[in-house]
């Protein structure tokens, strides 16, 4: 089955969606370049080249200390052997754990990888939806205060989370997780190689943060109809189409690690990342369940525990969120 709107058609992709209704005409989006095929790693200095970065350009690239593979190779050494290869200066930006052994998105870490920033630079991300939100938003902010626009790629390490093309970054800011404005990335990269091999359970969660759609925009309309909520706009549920019947198609695919399931799920990631961008809102995928989420993490963040993967949770919620619908419909 195949998507109505597939981002990685790129300029066609922006086409189809720019005539859907609810779409922000006048919003600049700079998200250019969606690479989502095998071996696309080795396309990346053509990415770079597309959104405007040449060999001149030196790259900051971060990442965090999470060992990761890419078949008999590891990832991230590989990633930077492409670049330098290719004629580029490489900096990194190392990104280190706090005391519960884990890296967050709060404001310490975003200002760490705002220190390196220049505009004579551009941006790499080399990592999943955290080390994402940390550098979108230290990009961010560099851009606000310098009133320019750095280049920003993102390279995507596994199919975990919708963050990849949002323009928000759910930031912890004294305990607390609240969703900031941000902006998009110039260029996305989903290597497939890459998403095959990153550890189940990151994929798990992947599957998990999409399958809120199930219980979210339901949760999103009735808001509307209630005059709780004016954002409502029909834009994403029109943008990402049958995602609940493709989910449910491909979960085979998926638990296998088929190439080509890797590619339907980035896709469907990647266009919930949109979807929200687009609607101003993340209430398309973020509802009850999202909620129930991000209780379990200020409860672990006050006991100074580790955070389980945002979309396990969600998946887990999803289905509290279900059966709460189911007892409301049958009363």
């Amino acid at each position: 089955m195949p998507l109505a709107y597939d981002p990685a058609e790129n300029e066609r992709f922006w086409e189809k969606v720019r005539q859907l209704p609810g779409f922000p005409h006048g919003e600049e989006i700079c998200l250019r370049s969606m690479l989502i095929e095998s071996n696309a790693l080795f396309r990346i200095q053509e990415v770079l080249h597309t959104i405007g970065v040449s060999q001149e350009k030196p790259l900051l690239v971060v990442m965090d200390t999470t060992p990761m593979r890419r078949g008999e190779e590891d990832l991230k050494p590989l990633v930077l052997s492409v670049l330098r290869q290719a004629g580029w200066e490489v900096e990194t930006c190392i990104l280190q754990p706090d005391s519960s052994g884990q890296v967050h998105t709060d404001l310490p870490h975003i200002y760490q990888v705002k220190e390196h920033l220049s505009a004579q630079k551009a941006v790499i991300s080399v990592g999943s939806g955290v080390v994402t939100d940390i550098t979108k938003h230290a990009c961010y902010l560099f851009d606000q205060e310098q009133g320019t626009h750095l280049p920003y790629l993102v390279y995507q390490t596994a199919n975990s989370v919708s963050a990849y093309t949002s323009n928000m970054a759910p930031t912890l800011i004294e305990g607390v997780k609240r969703t900031l404005p941000s902006r998009y990335p110039d260029a996305l990269m989903c290597d497939l190689e890459t998403l095959r091999d990153a550890p189940r359970q990151m994929t798990i969660a992947g599957v998990g943060d999409l399958l809120a759609v199930f219980v979210s925009m339901a949760d999103w309309y009735l808001a509307y109809r209630f005059g709780m909520d004016e954002s409502w706009t029909p834009l994403p549920e029109l943008l990402m189409g049958n995602v609940d019947e493709l989910l449910i198609q491909s979960a085979e695919g998926i638990r296998n690690g088929s190439l080509e399931a890797m590619a339907l799920l980035a896709k469907l990631i990647t266009l919930g990342g949109i979807a929200m961008s687009l609607s101003h809102a993340t209430a398309p995928l973020s509802g009850f369940e999202h909620i129930v989420s991000h209780t379990l993490d200020l409860q672990n963040e006050v006991r100074g525990k580790p955070l389980p993967l945002h979309g396990t949770q969600i998946a887990l919620a999803t289905v509290l969120g279900a059966a709460a619908y189911r007892i409301f419909l049958d009363r």
